[in-house]
């Protein structure tokens, strides 16, 4: 398979499980389809590396378990990660699950209000919401995705940098140009 990320590991089993009830149901599946289509697959937004240095992960988490299995993918590479996170969620989404997942990995966190202005949790919002639950981790408000991604870079960090929290950030790197291509 062409994706990374420990959460992968669990949708592996699930497909082969699911291959494995349908061929008790005689469904035609040859090992080589089964084989061809698992390395077909590939999920550009799910633990997508954009680079090596600085490590810049894109991960399109936008729920609970997406934030845990993404929290546990940056673990699988550094026990004691120290994250800087550019971060943007919906409203209407667990955003406390979610933080409660990615606080204890952050350094820092620069909050983005994503492009969905009847959905959108504003950044400043998203901001306050993570001091509250964590007031020790620094946390900077951006007016956009471009600014944030431009101020991280140019911080020189050492560590990981993640952006993550919706689809609709993700989207944002793209329509900057920046390749979700592992």
């Amino acid at each position: 398979m062409n994706v990374t990320g420990t959460f992968q590991y669990q949708n592996l089993t699930l497909v082969l499980t699911a291959i494995a009830v349908l061929r008790q149901q005689h469904v035609g599946l040859s090992d080589k389809s089964v084989k061809d289509g698992l390395l077909a697959v590939h999920l550009p937004g799910r633990f997508t590396r954009l680079s090596e240095t600085p490590l810049v992960y894109a991960d399109v988490a936008h729920n609970p378990d997406g934030m845990t299995g993404l929290v546990n993918s940056i673990r699988a590479i550094d026990s004691k990660p120290d994250v800087t996170w550019i971060l943007g969620v919906l409203a209407d989404k667990a955003v406390a699950s979610m933080l409660t997942s990615l606080l204890p990995t952050a350094r820092a966190i620069y909050t983005v209000t994503p492009d969905n202005p009847q959905r959108a949790l504003p950044a400043q919002q998203l901001a306050a919401d993570i001091a509250a639950l964590y007031p020790t981790v620094s946390v900077r408000v951006m007016p956009d995705m471009p600014t944030a991604w431009q101020t991280v870079h140019q911080a020189k960090i050492n560590g990981p940098i993640v952006v993550s929290g919706s689809f609709y950030v993700v989207r944002e790197l793209v329509e900057m140009g920046v390749a979700l291509d592992d």
